[in-house]
């Protein structure tokens, strides 16, 4: 029998984005298919804001197939991307869709007119 030990292949997307908020993103993959013939050491996630070419390494030393993106700005549009890395090298990168970090939850829209249902003396009731 011959066994081949190698790199690993990409990790298996999508890369899920489990909570998103103003200042972080919590994401997660699974491990590649082809690990190598090696257990995965770890992986490493880079970033990039969307208005930008350059990646920046967040975190090489992933041990998880999760990861939290901390001190993000609010507003803006940020692109991940992830490589499992074993004894002989660090495999392909898969990317994850563009993500902005977002309040989560939406800002409520105008009041709706108010109606009158009661009126006394002393008070006036609406809804």
């Amino acid at each position: 029998t011959v066994q081949v030990h190698d790199i690993p292949g990409p990790p298996k997307g999508p890369i899920k984005f489990d909570e998103i908020s103003s200042d972080y993103i919590l994401m997660s993959w699974e491990p590649p298919e082809n690990d190598g013939g090696v257990p995965i050491n770890n992986y490493i996630v880079e970033m990039r804001e969307t208005n930008s070419t350059t990646w920046i390494e967040k975190a090489a030393t992933v041990i998880r197939t999760t990861f939290k993106a901390a001190h993000l700005t609010t507003g803006t549009e940020y692109q991940f991307r992830i490589k499992a890395q074993n004894r002989y090298g660090t495999g392909p990168a898969i990317a994850s869709e563009a993500v902005v970090a977002t309040y989560p939850f939406k800002v409520p829209g105008p009041p709706g007119t108010p109606q009158v249902i009661a009126v006394n003396k002393d008070s006036m009731t609406i809804t």
